[in-house]
């Protein structure tokens, strides 16, 4: 589940005979339907643009736990410096015994928030709320947004990246589709395009690399020709309204289907994860392309395209096929 964000693609070696295996190609994209699998959020005639792997975990639960266990352990050790203090000042304890006491136990505590901050925290908040993958029909590359200033963007030519079906590195039930750059026969960067899937995952990937094939040879056009409807459904943009939906979304149809039942327990967990998620996005900072990147296509945002939405698409009872 947390393949390329927790835990980063593991890079600095060769593809194995699996990644091998699962390559598509522009041959193979023509045996499945296109069909963008929520995962995309601007289209027109020069670009598409999707969202990253780990869009969907953002203001998940396990970093909401993270946040609590933060909580707590800092809450601890204000206690434990305040209830030294006053022991000391009461004369029950030596001054040295007592701060070597505080000491170890902050050193302590103050790794274990570091390893908190680093393993979930860290790439939550203060980020960006998503990480863009543009495929620029003009030049016909691939742009890999990480960062926003010098080296912050990866471009590389379309059709020198190896696309292929990955899958989760402990969680194999898990599919998305995966990009690795190559030098020497070595991948030096991977990256994942679109959500992850679960149900039907690899059928689910070779449709969204279907769209994607299909835009890059004809544009919008092309992905008419094959009855795609020009209708973008999913919102970036990190509004209450959206964080409630994704978890609605998140939580399944039948807990929503469910959701006068469980009301007691449902309405509360939705409102806890919501305001996690929208909290994590209020702290976040909106991907910006640099605009030297894109100087022969300089007016393409003011150009007609697919309709971008305001919010997620969908009714809360409606299924979550896409995910």
């Amino acid at each position: 589940m947390f393949t390329g964000w927790i835990r980063p693609f593991p890079i600095r070696r060769c593809l194995t005979i699996e990644e091998q295996r699962a390559q598509l190609t522009s041959t193979s994209a023509r045996r499945s339907v296109p069909d963008e699998q929520f995962s995309l959020v601007k289209l027109n005639e020069e670009f598409s643009e999707f969202i990253d792997r780990a869009f969907r975990l953002r203001g998940a639960a396990v970093t909401l736990l993270a946040l609590v266990c933060f909580s707590i352990i800092l809450g601890t050790m204000i206690h434990v410096a305040n209830l030294a203090w006053d022991l000391n000042e009461r004369g029950r304890h030596d001054p040295a015994t007592l701060l070597t006491t505080v000491l170890i136990g902050s050193v302590a505590m103050g790794a274990f928030l570091v390893v908190l901050w680093h393993w979930g925290l860290g790439r939550d908040l203060f980020k960006y709320v998503y990480y863009p993958i543009r495929f620029d029909r003009v030049r016909q590359q691939v742009h890999v947004f990480r960062h926003n200033g010098k080296g912050g963007i990866l471009s590389v030519p379309f059709d020198e990246v190896h696309w292929f079906v990955g899958r989760g590195e402990r969680m194999d039930f898990l599919y998305d589709l995966r990009g690795a750059v190559l030098e020497e026969d070595r991948i030096v960067h991977m990256f994942a395009v679109g959500q992850y899937f679960e149900a039907d995952g690899e059928q689910r990937v070779r449709s969204l690399w279907s769209f994607i094939c299909s835009y890059m040879e004809g544009g919008p056009e092309a992905l008419a020709a094959q009855g795609v409807k020009p209708r973008i459904d999913l919102s970036v943009q990190p509004s209450w309204r959206n964080c409630w939906r994704w978890k609605v979304l998140m939580l399944g149809e039948t807990a929503a289907r469910l959701r006068y039942v469980l009301a007691p327990l449902y309405y509360p967990a939705l409102t806890v994860l919501t305001a996690w998620r929208w909290l994590v996005f209020k702290s976040c900072r909106m991907p910006h392309w640099p605009a030297e990147l894109f100087d022969a296509t300089a007016e393409v945002e003011a150009r007609s395209g697919w309709p971008e939405p305001t919010l997620i698409g969908g009714d809360e009872t409606e299924s979550n096929r896409h995910l």
